[in-house]
């Protein structure tokens, strides 16, 4: 079956979430930083020892589509395979089955056999068999699947960490959720953040799910750039 397509059979619900993996269930920033810096100092440079461009790191801020490579070179690495889940994650997942919502990926990570194979073991390790379906459509856009999704169920909810991913989901699902994620705050202008919500960690999630939609308090970009004065800093980011 094609990363594209939905296998309805495992549909068990009429309720999902759907989640990215990276920055959402998993902590991929800091080890591919960390990764960077050891590349970096192979080639004699010397990284800082703080901060890094998005633009070095991923390609993203500028041109999606001229990535620096080093998200696919560490999609390789033994290390891509043991990542760590965000903060309060394996309790929200847990606690949206017993809520009865089918759980959905839907990864960037490429789909390649041996990267699939990592991934899936990886959530496997970390969050148990919970997941109903994964896909892995690596470069290519999540907009198609998140609509086949929000067409099956009475109430979706999509969290990513990346603002143009979830600005594709708004008027799609009952919940467009942003997870802060600080290297791709440069990307924030993607988002129409009074139309999406906002988490910084797991138990974010289940206190926008157990509200009636209307009641769903939505962060205008003021606010955010008020709390959080990174927000509009695109030179470097901390780390």
């Amino acid at each position: 079956m094609s990363q594209f397509e939905v296998d309805i059979s495992k549909v068990s619900s009429d309720k999902v979430v759907l989640f990215d993996v990276d920055g959402v269930l998993l902590e991929l920033w800091t080890p591919m930083y960390l990764y960077w810096k050891k590349e970096m100092r192979a080639k004699g440079e010397r990284p800082g020892l703080r901060r890094f461009s998005l633009e070095e790191i991923y390609g993203y801020y500028k041109d999606p589509s001229c990535s620096s490579g080093i998200g696919e070179e560490f999609g390789r690495q033994e290390a891509f395979g043991r990542l760590r889940p965000k903060e309060g994650m394996v309790e929200t997942v847990r606690a949206l089955k017993k809520m009865g919502y089918d759980l959905v990926v839907i990864t960037a990570a490429s789909n390649d056999p041996l990267t699939r194979a990592k991934r899936c073991k990886n959530l496997m390790e970390v969050f148990g068999d919970v997941f109903n379906q994964i896909h892995c459509v690596g470069s290519a856009s999540k907009e198609g699947l998140i609509r086949t999704y929000a067409g099956l169920y009475k109430e979706s909810a999509f969290c990513d960490d990346h603002p143009g991913n979830v600005q594709k989901s708004v008027g799609v699902v009952t919940y467009p959720i942003w997870r802060f994620n600080q290297p791709l705050v440069p990307l924030l202008e993607k988002l129409d953040t009074q139309k999406a919500s906002v988490i910084y960690k797991g138990g974010d999630l289940l206190k926008i799910l157990q509200k009636p939609v209307r009641q769903v308090h939505r962060c205008p970009r003021s606010k955010l750039s008020f709390l959080m004065p990174q927000l509009m800093e695109k030179d470097s980011l901390v780390m």
